[in-house]
């Protein structure tokens, strides 16, 4: 068979689109992954900032806990107070703390029906319960409103709240 110009051009030409549809395909398959691991990136960061929160939360909660010059009051207000810092959302976070019967609660308390809490326990005796509310805008996942991290804050602050107040009583008993 004998080749002449025109099919010699026509045939680079397939070639030239074969290898440019190739080309195409690969490219397009490397912006895929770039999305995903732009998403991932994002997605990564974000729970990597809410981590940032909780410690935060906690570091600022440890400052109120060793202020030796407040008084239990104070401390239990000014915890309350920090709490929604540590949560996804803290505009629409709030806080309520009852101790023997005392409440604090944070600025604008309102209950709600997202809630999650953890008890305040004295030598084996709950004396108290601690109760995070979530305003329902903007939760985003009402079937979760609380990331699993927030749980475990929640029962380390309880925890911590447990022995400032047992560490209080028993400084004010040998008074």
């Amino acid at each position: 068979m004998i080749s002449s110009p025109s099919g010699l051009r026509e045939q680079d030409l397939l070639n030239a689109l074969k290898e440019t549809q190739a080309d195409l395909l690969a490219a397009y398959s490397k912006i895929e992954e770039y999305k995903w691991l732009e998403h991932s990136l994002r997605r990564r960061t974000w729970e990597l900032n809410e981590r940032v929160k909780e410690l935060t939360c906690l570091y600022r909660l440890s400052v109120c806990f060793n202020n030796h010059k407040l008084t239990l009051e104070q401390i239990l207000d000014s915890v309350v107070q920090e709490i929604p810092q540590g949560w996804q959302n803290p505009k629409g976070t709030r806080v309520r703390l009852i101790i023997d019967g005392k409440e604090y609660k944070s600025p604008k308390f309102l209950q709600t029906q997202l809630k999650q809490t953890a008890c305040i326990y004295n030598d084996g005796e709950q004396i108290g319960i601690l109760e995070i509310y979530l305003l329902p805008e903007p939760v985003l996942n009402l079937d979760k409103p609380f990331l699993g991290e927030e749980q475990k804050l929640l029962k380390t602050i309880a925890l911590f709240i447990s022995e400032i107040v047992n560490h209080k009583r028993l400084i004010e008993q040998k008074s």
